[in-house]
């Protein structure tokens, strides 16, 4: 029973002491050790138990191993090892050694994306929100795909950042009227985007809210039709009054009457 508890709480301490280190394949990662109270004699660094670099003092030079040639550098004062180019397969628990102690810390390394070239914008929903809705809730859409952990936060207007979720459940008052737009910014380890502005759908006027101009082309259209009719009607029973209006620049024009219609005529020469 004894046994098991200091399983249990070594399982916790080493819960504790790992520390994820988040990066972005082709970007660049640097692991620090913890604090020292002596001068680094030797230092070994591995990834997943294989080593990474070694150096012992008075037994040779710096190593680097593997892959991590030339993309590697540790400094010998403070036990900081950078390296660049991070590729996928540089995933998992790196661990340090220094004066021959393992240190307990556990760095796990995990890439991800950066937001800079992923496209953020809000969405409203429902999509008939307009000033007659009771409440509406805004959306920050992303790919969020291999982006890590991820946060969001939402802006009103030009106020301060805020952080939330990825749905924003707005209602319609006075307050919320006051505000003329929204935003949201999501972050990862690596990166952040933010979206553009917009509009409060609660000052948005339904479709067809505005029937002025609708109203106005109808009575223009229905006036040129009946003046339309009027003018046919004058040229059904008096087809030699209408004929004087219509300019002849030739003297082979002619107008005759055929049934109840009247046409033009051209005389062929």
């Amino acid at each position: 029973m004894i046994a098991a508890g200091f399983l249990l709480l070594a399982a916790g301490l080493n819960a504790v002491l790992a520390e994820n280190k988040y990066f972005e394949i082709g970007g660049e990662l640097s692991f620090q050790p913890a604090p020292l109270s002596e001068r680094i004699t030797s230092i070994t660094w591995k990834l997943n138990g294989d080593m990474v670099a070694e150096w012992i003092e008075g037994a040779g030079e710096l190593e680097y191993f593997r892959d991590f040639r030339g993309r590697s550098n540790l400094d010998l004062i403070t036990g900081v090892l950078v390296i660049s180019s991070m590729r996928k397969t540089d995933e998992g628990d790196f661990t340090v050694e220094i004066n021959n102690k393992v240190q307990s810390v556990v760095y796990s390394a995990k890439g991800i994306k950066s937001l800079h070239d992923t496209q953020v914008e809000v969405v409203v929903r429902p999509l008939t929100c307009d000033h007659n809705s009771e409440k509406c809730t805004l959306s920050c859409i992303v790919d969020i795909t291999d982006a890590g952990p991820v946060q969001y936060f939402w802006k009103q207007g030009e106020g301060e950042w805020k952080e939330s979720q990825e749905d924003l459940v707005i209602t319609n008052n006075e307050e919320t009227r006051q505000i003329k737009t929204f935003s949201c910014n999501m972050k990862n380890p690596i990166s952040e985007k933010e979206s553009g502005p917009l509009d409060n759908p609660f000052n948005k006027q339904p479709p067809g809210g505005s029937n002025g101009p609708l109203v106005g082309g109808i009575i223009v259209l229905v006036s040129l039709v009946l003046a339309g009719g009027g003018l046919a009607g004058v040229a059904y029973k008096h087809p030699e009054k209408v004929a004087p209006c219509i300019p002849l620049t030739q003297t082979n024009m002619f107008v005759v009457q055929d049934g109840s219609l009247f046409k033009l005529l051209k005389q062929g020469m």
